[in-house]
């Protein structure tokens, strides 16, 4: 049964269609629509019930779950799974310390996000006809003065397409189903990342580093053709360098 939580953590997902529906989403791309709903699978969304909870329970256990459960009735010959990704953040929903974990999940002709509290797992976009190359949603939280605010939580996407060439970074903003922002650039985008300091773009030679509050770009570094290696952690960047042939 849903709890009575459930409403707070929607409203970060709200994204409305003409009958004014809370419906799934899709991030676009040039040639798609900016509205979410277009490829979004309008069926309810899919809840899985976790386990009782014990004191040695641990995210593994719930994630292992969550694969047998979900992930092996996703993926088939028709659909098969090509990659996937978790994440924890921070969402100061019911406290400080309140965190969500978050699983994406990209599928050969679209993608899926599922959202996990005590334990449950809960679908919240299911999207087809929009190839998912890589994304991340973004700090639900950040320092200083936040200038997104009204569009968090955002959704940052690279799409497979043949016009684009893997090279826009789409910000789409899962309160309104709006694609905000586009960015263009010269080459492929080999990976984005993010810690608590800063948001990241690595190129096949650059690294950009943008602030969290206003995706903003801080700083760009040079880094060797084809040797995307990084770390990031906080306000620490660990990145190949080919001059002196050491992790700077």
């Amino acid at each position: 049964m849903p709890n009575k939580n459930d409403k707070n953590k929607r409203d970060y997902f709200k994204v409305q269609n003409a009958g004014g529906k809370v419906k799934n989403a899709d991030c676009s791309v040039d040639g798609y629509t900016n509205s979410l709903n277009s490829h979004a699978s309008h069926t309810s969304p899919r809840r899985i019930k976790g386990k009782a909870v014990t004191k040695k329970a641990t995210l593994t256990d719930s994630v292992a779950g969550f694969v047998n459960e979900v992930i092996t009735n996703v993926n088939s010959k028709n659909e098969p799974i090509k990659w996937a990704k978790i994440q924890q953040l921070q969402t100061g929903l019911k406290g400080k310390d309140s965190s969500l974990t978050v699983i994406i999940i990209g599928l050969s002709r679209g993608y899926q996000i599922y959202l996990m509290e005590n334990g449950d797992f809960e679908e919240v976009i299911s999207i087809r006809n929009a190839l998912l190359k890589d994304g991340l949603l973004l700090p639900f939280k950040v320092d200083g003065v936040d200038s997104l605010s009204s569009y968090r939580p955002i959704f940052a996407s690279i799409f497979e397409e043949c016009s684009s060439d893997g090279n826009i970074l789409n910000f789409t903003s899962l309160n309104t189903g709006e694609t905000f922002r586009k960015d263009k650039f010269d080459s492929h985008i080999a990976e984005i990342d993010f810690s608590s300091s800063c948001f990241l773009v690595l190129l096949a030679e650059t690294i950009i580093i943008y602030n969290n509050n206003d995706l903003i770009e801080r700083l760009r570094v040079k880094v060797p053709k084809n040797c995307p290696i990084f770390a990031l952690s906080g306000n620490l960047l660990a990145f190949a360098d080919e001059n002196v042939g050491i992790l700077s």
